[in-house]
């Protein structure tokens, strides 16, 4: 879900406001827990309304040299 710009597809639009419409119901019941995932190689392109949802996030930095087959949760 990258910034939006002018040039940007009308079905990404769609999709970027029906996950936001759809992200509201999510956080509307204190009592619910639900864990929501995503992964990206581009974080700096994430759209800030998407990432004020998601408060928890964890980076990790590509390394060639370190493993990460441990990492799974």
């Amino acid at each position: 879900m990258s910034a939006s710009t002018s040039n940007e597809h009308e079905a990404i639009r769609r999709l970027k406001s029906e996950f936001l419409a759809q992200f509201e119901g999510v956080t509307s019941n204190s009592n619910d827990l639900v864990t929501v995932i995503g992964a990206t190689n581009r974080p700096q392109e994430l759209d800030d309304v998407v990432l004020r949802r998601l408060v928890k996030r964890i980076y990790m930095e590509f390394s060639e040299t370190v493993s990460y087959n441990g990492w799974l949760l």
